[in-house]
C-alpha cells in the first residue's frame, strides 16, 4: 500500500511536470501555468517596462511585484524610500 501512494504521488508530480513543461496536455489543466505562459508574462512586462522608460513617463507607476498592500511593512519602506530619494534631490 505504501509503495501504491508513492507511485501516485511520483505519477502525479511528473504528469504536473509534463503539463508545466509543454510536454502534454491534461484535461481541466488549461489554466495552469506553464513555462511559455509565464515567459510571455514576464516579457510582456518588460516590453511595457521598456516603453515606459523610452517615452519618458517618469510619473508612470512600475507593476507591482510584491502585491498591493500599501499599509504593509513593504508599503512602508518604499514610501521611505521615496522620501529619501526627494529630500536627496533638494
Amino acid at each position: 500500500m505504501k509503495t501504491f501512494v508513492i507511485l501516485v504521488l511520483l505519477g502525479s508530480v511528473a504528469a504536473l511536470g509534463g503539463v508545466f513543461f509543454g510536454a502534454w496536455t491534461i484535461p481541466g489543466l488549461e489554466r495552469f501555468p506553464t513555462v511559455e505562459s509565464l515567459g510571455k508574462s514576464r516579457a510582456g512586462a518588460l516590453q511595457s517596462e521598456a516603453e515606459r522608460r523610452y517615452f519618458g513617463d517618469e510619473d508612470a507607476k512600475p507593476p507591482s511585484r510584491w502585491g498591493t498592500n500599501s499599509g504593509g511593512s513593504l508599503g512602508t519602506r518604499a514610501e521611505q524610500v521615496k522620501d529619501s530619494e526627494a529630500n536627496l534631490e533638494h
